[in-house]
């Protein structure tokens, strides 16, 4: 059961990469009066639900920063890699933990997901540049910790067995 929440979870989480994370003000010095021109296309749907940045506000999507970190000749890379690792590596995880024949070293296993949940909470926190919080932000951030909190049970419930018994039945808490 565990097995298809966390892969849900993490196909979740890559959706969200598509979102926006967070609205930020360009309005900076604070200028003179705003002009409000409305056009027909600003009140489609697409725009409500993917807004592009304008004079007013920029938007920040976590492809944003993977499609300029591979693209832009002045970026290192880091970027990109650790938004791709990100939103990545709970898929990655889940289906790598379905073929795993190593039981003797699951601690290790849980120990860097539990770790890599951490920083991916931190990651998309900072990939919002402290602006205002728009709901790719909570869809990612809720997968992430439907991710980390499956994998408290689990690490739980195997630490129980083991107590109980003094070995680890690796089929009993990954169904």
């Amino acid at each position: 059961m565990f097995r298809k929440i966390r892969l849900g979870a993490a196909i979740v989480l890559i959706c969200a990469i598509f979102l926006p994370l967070s609205q930020c003000s360009q309005n900076i010095s604070g200028g003179g009066p705003k002009t409000d021109v409305r056009t027909p296309q600003a009140f489609a749907h697409s725009r409500h639900l993917f807004p592009q940045s304008n004079a007013e506000y920029e938007y920040q999507y976590g492809i944003h920063f993977v499609h300029v970190g591979f693209t832009d000749p002045k970026d290192n890379y880091t970027a990109a890699g650790l938004t791709l690792i990100a939103f990545l590596w709970p898929l990655g995880f889940a289906i790598w933990s379905r073929r795993s024949k190593f039981p003797r070293f699951w601690w290790i296993f849980y120990s860097i997901e539990l770790l890599l949940c951490a920083g991916t909470i931190y990651w998309i926190w900072a990939l919002t540049m402290g602006g205002r919080l728009l709901y790719g932000f909570w869809v990612a951030e809720g997968a992430i910790t439907i991710c980390t909190i499956t994998t408290v049970i689990v690490i739980i419930a195997r630490l129980r067995d083991f107590l109980r018994s003094g070995r680890i039945n690796p089929a009993s808490t990954l169904r």
